[in-house]
């Protein structure tokens, strides 16, 4: 490998020296503590995840407890939470060391020294009402079974069931065979909740392994948004907090199809309203949005991936798409390349936020159909106004390389004008040259030799094509770069290289997400949760694993993620990190919108 090192000042990254705020891990799956030069008073701070700023969980901000008490008793007197973590066998043999005592748990109040004892109390009742759970569930044999069979088959599951413990979806399997699951899951929450706490997650202890392949420890998130609850489990490695974002996410999605206000008048008349009455043909939707997130890292980011362009055919496309708005009188415009957001339009006073426009992007990539003539369709945006839908206009300008318009407007619409306005823009676009400028670079977004347009690398970010060899770039073998994912702060979008050699291939691809995942959790808190006014806790994370190297920073502007080859020591890696970083931030035109 050629020497990367040259003249820099290798010292210096990002204005940090490596000798301090770094957190080197060697073969690591788990991702080490965080740093250790943090104060008292921050030590103390806990609250909701990374991003979570965007994602609406400002109510699950607070302190985090140590409840040892309360989980080794669930962990000895409980089968049903055993049931959770594996066959209904292995449940009833589970003691205390089955699951880590530092399972998360916020508490808005201070509690008094009491509470030890008081957790014991809740920890028996708890114990009593989940065995219950399983006692029940296991007569009709839907404790183990299949439903045990498949949390050991897959590396990664979530359901969502109501509060009278109806099933509502599952990513594998039949919701009905995993009621049993679903009533242990709503005890726990249930018993946890009367005490005034929220269960944020549990995680499997080293010594309890599943056997899955390739799988390690389970952890179980749990997301409370009553009526529904939603729990997901994950051998990946992904810490609590993305999976506690991505159960939001799936949450929103739901709510984007119904609206929060339809589902908690639906379930306030009628508590055991079986949903899925209202949900037919809707699994092909949410099983794509959970796979997105092993495919792009804009869940564990919090932020849109945006598509490359030069700054005329940008602000071009921009004026085209303002007018379009102007004239239908709609509240939004946005312009989509698959997996890509091109450009929006929207009032500063309401803008959109990433989780929408990621809602938003998955509904239109898993509506085929509205890809054979303009739609008009109602959706919620959940985090804009979760109580009321908006009525989207759809027309796919190109839809081979899925390059389509959406236009958002209230009521009462009207579809002509919605229409006209489009046809206008369309035309203004095809005779500039605009158009096909866009289609061109939304082809070269999806020339990563994938498929699937929620792969969110582009082309013209090519580690061996379009990175300067002076920023880093260059073919396999001459360069330590292997892969990158850049952040923009204020805007809350990203970009990112395409995977390559030796990284395209699913394993390595899902292993590099999910380290992105680790790091910026690890970065912001040891335990992966942030208050949304706190900022990160490390500025600069440097771990070694077995595969790949992995170099983070997080600066006020911009956050970048490298993974670099093995064999570079840190020099090397904070000399081609500088110059990567330069490069990028001189190109924040072309990159963001």
């Amino acid at each position: 490998m050629a020497d990367q090192s040259e003249n820099t000042e290798p010292e210096q990254l990002a204005g940090l020296s490596l000798a301090e705020d770094v957190v080197i891990g060697h073969d690591s799956i788990d991702v080490a503590s965080a740093a250790q030069h943090r104060s008292e008073d921050q030590q103390q701070r806990r609250g909701s995840a990374p991003g979570s700023e965007l994602s609406g969980d400002e109510e699950d901000q607070g302190s985090e407890l140590e409840t040892m008490s309360l989980y080794s008793s669930f962990g000895a007197r409980s089968p049903a939470v055993a049931s959770l973590f594996g066959d209904a066998t292995a449940a009833a043999a589970t003691t205390g060391a089955g699951l880590e005592t530092t399972s998360a748990i916020t508490d808005p109040t201070p509690r008094p020294p009491a509470w030890d004892e008081q957790a014991a109390e809740a920890a028996s009742a708890a114990a009593a009402a989940a065995a219950a759970a399983a006692a029940a569930s296991s007569s009709s044999g839907l404790v183990g079974g299949e439903a045990a069979a498949g949390l050991r088959r897959y590396p990664k599951h979530v359901f969502v069931f109501s509060s009278a413990g109806k099933p509502v979806y599952s990513l594998h399997g039949d919701e009905e065979e995993l009621a049993g699951l679903m009533a242990a899951a709503q005890a726990i929450m249930s018993v946890v909740q009367s005490g005034g706490q929220q269960l944020k997650h549990l995680r499997q202890a080293s010594g309890m392994q599943l056997g899955t392949d390739g799988a390690g420890r389970h952890v179980i998130a749990f997301f409370d948004r009553a009526p529904l609850y939603l729990v997901g489990f994950s051998a990946l490695g992904e810490p609590p907090a993305v999976l506690r974002m991505q159960l939001s996410l799936v949450h929103g999605q739901l709510v984007s199809l119904l609206t929060a206000s339809a589902l908690a008048s639906i379930f306030r008349r009628n508590p055991g309203y079986d949903l899925r009455k209202l949900l037919g043909g809707t699994d092909v939707m949410l099983e794509q949005l959970i796979s997105s997130f092993s495919l792009s890292p804009a869940a564990a980011l919090g932020a849109v991936p945006s598509l490359p362009l030069a700054p005329p055919v940008r602000t071009m496309l921009s004026g085209a798409l303002g007018a379009a708005v102007r004239d239908s009188n709609s509240l939004f415009g946005l312009l989509t390349a698959g997996n890509h957001v091109v450009t929006l339009c929207c009032p500063q006073t309401s803008p959109l936020g990433p989780w929408d426009l990621l809602l938003l992007q998955n509904f239109l990539l898993s509506s085929p159909a509205l890809r054979q003539a303009e739609a008009f369709t109602p959706f919620c945006l959940p985090h804009y106004n979760p109580s009321a839908n908006l009525h989207a206009y759809v027309h796919y300008l190109h839809p081979p390389s899925g390059v389509a318009v959406v236009l958002l407007c209230g009521s009462p619409p009207d579809f002509h004008a919605l229409s006209a306005a489009r046809s206008r823009m369309q035309r203004d676009l095809e005779a500039a040259g605009t158009l096909q400028a866009l289609i061109s670079a939304a082809a070269a977004a999806s020339s990563d030799g994938s498929e699937d347009p929620r792969r969110s690398g582009s082309a013209a970010l090519a580690i061996g094509s379009g990175i300067p060899k002076q920023a880093g770039g260059g073919s396999i073998g001459t360069t330590p770069l292997l892969h990158f994912a850049y952040r923009h702060s204020g805007k809350q979008q990203f970009v990112m290289a395409p995977f390559s050699e030796p990284l395209d291939c699913p394993s390595l691809r899902q292993a590099v997400g999910v380290a992105y995942s680790q790091l910026r959790a690890a970065m912001y808190d040891s335990a992966g949760e942030v208050a949304a006014s706190s900022g990160p806790m490390q500025r600069l994370r440097y771990e070694a694993r077995q595969h790949f190297v992995l170099l983070a920073t997080v600066t006020p502007e911009a956050e970048l993620y490298l993974t670099l080859d093995p064999l570079v020591d840190k020099l090397a890696a904070a000399a081609l990190h500088d110059r990567l970083a330069a490069w990028l931030q001189g190109r924040h035109e072309e990159l963001f919108f």
